[in-house]
């Protein structure tokens, strides 16, 4: 059992194909899970630079002046962002970090762990995709030192929130992978907790508030999104996080 707090996801009421973050828009934060019914995919296509439909519908649905997405290489590249006028697809970048309002950051996930990032100071926000690959090649480390650049500030207070993802039971790997995350090596194949992983190398880099989801995408298959239980026939979800109205860390709004 993770020694984080466990923090669920809650169905947005009016758009039963989100879950979201309910108690982030205390700090003037609006982030969530798209595609979590099951009835839209949002793979992005493999050239062009234009959202397509369902991704310019989402922006719509959540009223951002602007999206941003991009073709993820399961490696440890963070775009910072400033300024964003129209939306946009990427190439070559896992996560992404911002201070613009008005401006969704978003990644695709199916099983990976979908990581948000908030910081009061600013405000600024993160988010990024973080697969074995990307964690054993730094991808937390990366995002956590670009939040650090663009608030001007240090680690200990952002708080971080590990989404919906394959759990630590579901998820069993290779002595390889384990080596590959500096984890103890097992001599056979194991399961391993990657939001677990993940938080604990927050933990190091001073970050002391940190939430995960309980939600695996592989037993909970309510319309979740899974790679390892549908194989190729899987879509991808869309985690995404953008600034709202400015709010104290309280939630109070700011004059």
């Amino acid at each position: 059992m993770s020694p984080f707090t466990s923090v669920a996801e809650t169905t947005d009421r009016a758009t039963p194909d989100l879950r979201i973050l309910e108690h982030w828009k205390a700090y003037g934060v609006r982030d969530g899970l798209a595609g979590a019914s099951g009835g839209v995919d949002y793979r992005l296509p493999q050239k062009g630079r234009g959202l397509p439909g369902p991704w310019a519908l989402l922006q719509a649905q959540l009223g951002w002046t602007a999206m941003v997405v991009s073709r993820q290489p399961h490696r440890a590249a963070v775009k910072v962002h400033d300024p964003v006028t129209a939306p946009r697809i990427l190439q070559g970048f896992d996560g992404h970090v911002t201070r613009q309002r008005g401006l969704c950051i978003a990644v695709t996930v199916a099983d990976c762990v979908p990581v948000y990032l908030y910081h009061p100071d600013g405000p600024s926000i993160g988010i990024f995709h973080a697969g074995w690959r990307g964690v054993a090649a730094g991808i937390v480390e990366a995002g956590v030192r670009a939040m650090e650049g663009v608030s001007g500030h240090a680690a200990e207070n952002i708080i971080m929130h590990c989404g919906v993802s394959i759990c630590g039971s579901c998820y069993e790997v290779g002595p390889e992978v384990w080596e590959a995350l500096g984890e103890p090596k097992p001599k056979t194949n194991w399961p391993i907790d990657l939001r677990d992983v993940i938080a604990r190398r927050a933990q190091n880099l001073g970050i002391t508030l940190i939430t995960v989801s309980p939600a695996c995408t592989v037993h909970e298959s309510r319309g979740l999104q899974s790679y390892r239980r549908q194989g190729a026939q899987s879509g991808r979800m869309a985690a995404y996080i953008g600034i709202g109205e400015p709010c104290t860390r309280t939630g109070t709004p700011v004059d």
